[in-house]
This record gives structure tokens, C-alpha cells and sequence, in this order.
């Protein structure tokens, strides 16, 4: 899985002790999100100097969900207002479901709007060219 070419050779996860279980962990991760700035633009510039792109309206690939795999190695969806942690498939589900989710701080929330609707294209993730059938 390519999330960003500045990734490369570090591990997904490897910044950041993995968290424990249940509330610790999303703890953790609302703590993760609150040091990315206070304002939307504090927390694109943030996400850019990480070297973080992601796609738009995609609750799975989005900038901050991207950032979250990266630092905690667990994936997440992200969806205003709230994150869920979202077990890879064939993994059990979790025990405690509620205690790992949680709500996005307002400073994340702000940034997803408007990264959502256009703003700060330098962290678009290219899309894919789209492929006309009977054409490589």
C-alpha cells in the first residue's frame, strides 16, 4: 500500500508506540489530532510538512486517516464529526467498539470541510486516470 512516496522505508505505525486498547486509544488518538495546529490552515501545513496527501469525501483515504495509519498503525475512518476505528478485514472486531471511537477535535473537523470542498489542492492525492475499456 503506497500511502505517500515521502513514506517510504518507514514502517506504517513505526512513529508511535502502539496504543493499548479501548478508551487509550482513542485518547490517543484525539490527542494526535489536537497537536496538528488550531486552525484548518495549521493543520494543512502540518499534514503537508508530514508529507500527507489523501482523497477528498473519502472517510477511509482522507488526509487525517492517512495520518492516523501512518503514526498509530490502525486504520480509521474519519467522518465528521467523529472517527471509528475500522478493523482490516479478517481481523476479529473489536470488544470494545464504542471506547475506541471518538469525536474530531473542531480544529480537525474545520480542516475536512474545507479540504473537502476544494481547498488546499497541494494535499489531493493524484486520481487515477480513468481507463477506457478496450483502450490500455
Amino acid at each position: 500500500m503506497n500511502l505517500n512516496a515521502p513514506n517510504r522505508g518507514r514502517s506504517v505505525g513505526q512513529d508511535l508506540e502502539k496504543p493499548r486498547k479501548g478508551r487509550q486509544m482513542a485518547d490517543q488518538v484525539t490527542s494526535l489530532l489536537e497537536q496538528m495546529g488550531s486552525t484548518p490552515d495549521e493543520v494543512a501545513k502540518f499534514l503537508q510538512a508530514q508529507g500527507i496527501k489523501g482523497s477528498r469525501v473519502n472517510a477511509f483515504q482522507c488526509p487525517i486517516a492517512r495520518y492516523l495509519l501512518r503514526r498509530i498503525g490502525h486504520r480509521y475512518s474519519v467522518f465528521p464529526p467523529c472517527f471509528w476505528y475500522s478493523p482490516e478485514k479478517g481481523e476479529p472486531a473489536p470488544r470494545e467498539p464504542i471506547e475506541k471511537n471518538g469525536r474530531l477535535p473542531q480544529n480537525v473537523r474545520a480542516f475536512l470541510h474545507r479540504f473537502d470542498h476544494g481547498d488546499y489542492p497541494d494535499l489531493f492525492e493524484p486520481e487515477p486516470e480513468a481507463k477506457v475499456p478496450g483502450y490500455l
